[in-house]
């Protein structure tokens, strides 16, 4: 029987792969490997291990070791090397021999894994989306210095370092129409997630612990904050939603906290706030009539993924344009996503000025 083992170091990863594998891999053994990136790992793979979806599950500790000598580099790419072979041989990979590879982040531990893997069998590399920065040109030119002419340093760092991302085979996308970058392998188009996948949404509950009891957000306006904060960059956003909520009224509105945020800012001016971090937007909004929602938010890939994962017609407002917004924006990111709201208007807006911002929440 054909085998598949699939990394994932976020949570939205697993939701992707999880369709990948029911759709395409149907009659396959598929183990997965979650790392420590994800929080609560550890209790979240003992829920994999009893999902109908996968066969067996595994967790491995990757996070770098402490940046402070020049040397961490070397002993951070040995500390995954050992971690990575321990973990194949926790999972007896040399008699249990895996056909496919599926993975997503280009990074130290995805190497590692197809090196050991392709030890024992030659092994298929295919490698899937990461939301809408994998649509991004910036995302295919790392691709390209695979095939173009490059200088010498380049050519150690890619064909030599990173030389096993070569044998990538193939990509799985939602909307291969939207990527930017040309590919030297296949974009495979990945079915919408649906509501009619009845049985792929109760195994994804009962994996991220989802019930209706745990929805925190039965409200009309939803804003969803961005990662800014944590990543150390300055933004108006509380600024902006004070704006808002003068507008819509405060008692009307929740903020989406983001996961990476240390601190709750918004609570103490008295907004509500979701608790519950460690659910993905995305279960919750399979769960949820977002018909009678209004998304806002600067940019966030959550208010995205509906409609790029799920094909949901959305109520959606970014304020990427708008005129009182003071944030450093990702231009190629903001470039697709840009590009994909222009394409639905119908679900997104982009108000520039105060009075558009006003016009089109009064009228949702």
């Amino acid at each position: 029987m054909s085998k598949v083992l699939a990394l994932c170091e976020t949570p939205y990863q697993i939701i992707v792969v999880s369709k990948i594998i029911s759709t395409f891999y149907k009659n396959t053994d598929v183990d997965i490997i979650i790392t420590n990136h994800i929080s609560g790992g550890e209790e979240l793979v003992n829920r994999l291990k009893k999902s109908n979806l996968f066969n067996d599950a595994f967790y491995l500790k990757t996070k770098n070791l402490k940046r402070n000598a020049k040397i961490d580099s070397l002993l951070n790419y040995i500390n995954k090397y050992l971690r990575v072979n321990k973990l194949l041989k926790e999972a007896d990979y040399r008699n249990n021999k895996y056909n496919t590879f599926l993975f997503c982040n280009i990074d130290i531990v995805s190497q590692h894994l197809i090196t050991f893997l392709n030890r024992h069998s030659t092994v298929e590399v295919v490698m899937f989306e990461d939301g809408l920065s994998s649509y991004t040109e910036l995302y295919g030119k790392f691709f390209r210095n695979y095939t173009e002419s490059i200088n010498i340093l380049d050519k150690i760092r890619y064909r030599l370092l990173r030389g096993k991302f070569s044998l990538i085979e193939g990509i799985y996308v939602f909307n291969p129409q939207y990527v930017e970058w040309k590919s030297y392998f296949p974009i495979i188009g990945i079915p919408k997630i649906t509501k009619k996948d009845e049985k792929l949404i109760q195994e994804l509950n009962q994996i991220f612990l989802y019930t209706d009891s745990r929805n925190e957000y039965n409200y009309k306006y939803i804003y969803f904050e961005e990662s800014y904060f944590a990543d150390g960059y300055a933004v108006n956003d509380i600024e902006l939603v004070n704006k808002i909520s003068q507008l819509v009224g405060k008692e009307n509105i929740v903020i989406k906290i983001h996961p990476r945020n240390p601190i709750n800012r918004f609570k103490k001016y008295g907004y509500n706030t979701n608790k519950i971090t460690s659910i993905p937007w995305e279960i919750i909004a399979l769960n949820m009539k977002l018909e009678d929602k209004v998304l806002i938010t600067i940019a966030s890939g959550s208010v995205m993924n509906p409609l790029i994962i799920m094909g949901m017609n959305l109520n959606a407002i970014m304020l990427f344009n708008y005129e009182e917004l003071k944030a450093e924006l990702l231009n190629d990111l903001i470039k697709t996503i840009e590009l994909i709201c222009k394409e639905n208007t119908d679900s997104y807006s982009l108000p520039v000025t105060f009075n558009e911002l006003k016009q089109r929440l009064l009228l949702s």
